[in-house]
């Protein structure tokens, strides 16, 4: 990275945090050379384990940060209020998927078919998914994850375990190019059961695509819901409750579907990507001309 900055000095550089401890290093490096930046954090959640030496530290490089970006204002609440990091020009900007031409139109009156994308490490909590499906006895469904990761065969051997032949898992991989439409047309339901969130995009694309969706009560999930009234939350790690909400869509799937439908008006007008573009471009703009 160093090496990049001394052949070529840019006049502003955009920090994209994995999570609130991400790109120290990077930070470090551009305060020190006084070179302006503007930092999004896309995972602010309480679960984040952070030492106090560290958290000091984060604190006093966010008052140093010409503008920090939160993807939800659950994320902002939990760094101003939780970990108490402050920062003089703090901004939400949510995350908005590129429009799509695929939209849901039929819903399955008997609906069977799941899935989530993610990466099946602990924080995502697949393991959840599979624990809810061993209480669902109304039918046989089948849950497709879009993803891979360092849990995968743990997951696969738990699956078999507590689900059997009683429903169908399956974990299919990363795929390269999402067929959106056949996602749309195939799926009844999306899944997250994520521990912790900063904004799931996953989310964001079940949403704007009008999919039915079961989410956990991770910041962003939440906020995600509350603002579109597009799906139903479950608390965190609770799978008995998935599983009762599952087993209630499956019963009456239309409650579920309607939401989605309805809430995908709200979905586009809020989480439009040419709106919070703009708004991004103007962080930009306003730091540029400060300098």
């Amino acid at each position: 990275f160093s090496d990049i900055m001394i052949s070529y000095k840019p006049d502003l550089v955009h920090v994209i945090n994995g999570s609130l401890r991400s790109n120290m290093v990077i930070r470090e490096y551009l305060i020190k050379n006084k070179i302006p930046f503007i930092t999004t954090e896309s995972l602010v959640d309480t679960a984040l384990d952070i030492d106090e030496p560290k958290l000091r530290r984060i604190r006093e490089i966010n008052k140093k940060t010409p503008c920090v970006i939160y993807v939800s204002k659950d994320s902002k609440k939990v760094a101003f209020d939780f970990f108490g990091i402050d920062c003089p020009n703090p901004q939400v900007i949510y995350n908005a998927p590129l429009p799509n031409i695929c939209k849901k139109e039929i819903y399955n009156d008997k609906p069977y078919r799941f899935f989530t994308t993610a990466r099946c490490s602990y924080q995502k909590g697949i393991d959840i998914m599979i624990k809810a499906l061993a209480e669902v006895t109304e039918r046989k469904v089948i849950l497709d994850i879009y993803g891979d990761g360092e849990n995968r065969f743990e997951y696969e051997k738990l699956a078999a375990e507590l689900i059997g032949d009683r429903h169908c898992f399956r974990i299919l991989g990363w795929q390269k190019d999402m067929d959106y439409k056949m996602i749309t047309n195939n799926y009844d339901l999306f899944l997250s059961a994520s521990r912790s969130e900063g904004l799931s995009y996953s989310s964001l694309e079940a949403a704007s695509l009008g999919i039915p969706m079961i989410c956990s009560r991770a910041p962003g999930n939440t906020e995600l819901i509350d603002l579109c009234h597009c799906g139903l939350l479950f608390h965190v790690e609770d799978y008995m409750e998935l599983a009762s909400i599952i087993t209630n869509f499956l019963r009456n799937p239309k409650h579920l579907s309607t939401m989605a439908i309805n809430g995908k008006v709200s979905f586009d007008r809020i989480f439009d990507v040419n709106k919070n573009m703009k708004e991004l471009l103007r962080q930009y703009q306003i730091i540029a001309n400060s300098i």
